[in-house]
């Protein structure tokens, strides 16, 4: 591939980041058509999983594997700022005249409840693996400059485990809390650590160490 067209996958992944994981509509629980365009829809396991997904929200076929979403009607992003860490590289894809990038990116949202007077602020942190390619359309049967997803990893540190399924992500508050309340049974997790690819983390849902 030339130059320009790295420099386009490169760039449309960043675009796809934003749109998915920053985006003030797409976190509210909007319809997130950036982050849709960005993605070929001849990918039936890529673009149209997440339509169907939007539509009918369940575990084989979840929107959160690469959008962040809130329930309005439970939760507000409090201010405008989401802090961010991580990074994206590229290389040679798995086809010939293909390129592929991969971020590693760790979003940390402050949240409150969407009730009036709400003041206890939490956070929900969010690490995704992401790897995208950009196929040649002469090679492969594709949209070009279009995004296929190759590979999609999350975790997820403060949301309530028993609350996934419904397309949003669901976080917890202190104030809610109670000695009555059952709460995670997978290992203690820091998630805000970096040191180790998703892959190697407990699957279990587990107490964060620290938001």
């Amino acid at each position: 591939m030339s130059k320009d067209q790295v420099a386009h996958a490169l760039r449309s992944t960043r675009e796809l980041l934003v749109a998915s994981n920053l985006d003030p509509a797409t976190l509210r629980g909007g319809h997130p058509a950036k982050a849709l365009r960005l993605l070929d829809p001849l990918q039936k396991d890529g673009r149209v999983l997440l339509e169907k997904g939007l539509r009918e929200p369940r575990e084989d076929q979840d929107p959160l594997r690469l959008l962040t979403r809130f329930d309005p009607a439970e939760v507000r992003v409090v201010g405008e700022v989401v802090k961010t860490r991580g990074r994206m590289t590229f290389g040679r894809g798995d086809r010939d005249g293909s390129v592929e990038v991969k971020a590693d990116y760790t979003f940390v949202y402050p949240l409150a409840k969407a009730k009036p007077g709400a003041d206890e602020v939490t956070r929900t942190i969010v690490r995704r693996e992401l790897t995208v390619a950009v196929y040649d359309p002469a090679r492969t049967v594709t949209t070009p400059g279009s995004l296929v997803v190759v590979a999609w990893k999350t975790n997820t540190g403060n949301s309530d485990c028993a609350g996934d399924g419904d397309g949003f992500l669901h976080p917890q508050f202190q104030e809610d809390m109670t000695g009555l309340t059952p709460g995670p049974s997978g290992p203690a997790v820091d998630p805000y650590d970096r040191s180790k690819d998703l892959g190697a983390l407990p699957q279990e849902c587990g107490t964060v160490t620290r938001t």
